[in-house]
């Protein structure tokens, strides 16, 4: 079901909002074991997928003869670059829809 399902999520996510908890011992035995291999299965997969954008962006600059943007502090730079505008767009969209402003 929906709300099975989304009490995974949050316990593989490690969000735990706390609205659904099992009662039982051997429920929470459960959650625990298994919460603990679907929390070490999500990271693997998020690896993965990382692993995977890195690559086709290693590639990318590697085919637009920008070499230097593919290993060291200059990568660093635009990593880091690229990051700060995905937080700053998103805290802007987030903030922008309260009213609030940076």
């Amino acid at each position: 079901t929906a709300a099975g399902a989304l009490f995974w999520f949050t316990v593989m996510t490690t969000v735990g909002y706390g609205n659904a908890v099992p009662s039982s011992q051997g429920a929470q035995a459960l959650v625990y074991s298994l919460g603990f291999i679907s929390i070490l299965a999500f990271t693997a997969i998020i690896s993965q997928a990382g692993t995977i954008c890195l690559a086709v962006c290693d590639d990318f600059f590697h085919r637009i003869k920008a070499h230097f943007l593919a290993k060291g502090v200059w990568a660093s730079l635009v990593w880091l670059a690229a990051w700060w505008l995905w937080v700053l767009t998103f805290a802007g969209i987030a903030t922008g829809s309260s009213g609030r402003t940076f």
